[in-house]
């Protein structure tokens, strides 16, 4: 139904858990790596990289909201 397989489809789903906590908490990244079910900060944000085309930091620096 996806056209993904289910390692795949569940860390997609993982990755976008972990978007949102990153949107909207000030947890550090490593421990919202952890939360979402990664056992290696390093290898999250490779992930996080390849399907949202930027780092964790470099995505959580873009969703603060700005001051005017």
């Amino acid at each position: 139904l996806t056209g993904m397989n289910p390692n795949r489809y569940i860390r997609s789903f993982r990755l976008a858990h972990a978007r949102e906590l990153l949107r909207k908490t000030a947890h550090p990244i490593s421990y919202i790596a952890f939360e979402t079910g990664f056992q290696d900060a390093r290898y999250f944000s490779r992930a996080f990289k390849q399907d949202f085309g930027m780092t964790p930091t470099a995505y959580r620096k873009d969703s603060r909201p700005r001051k005017k």
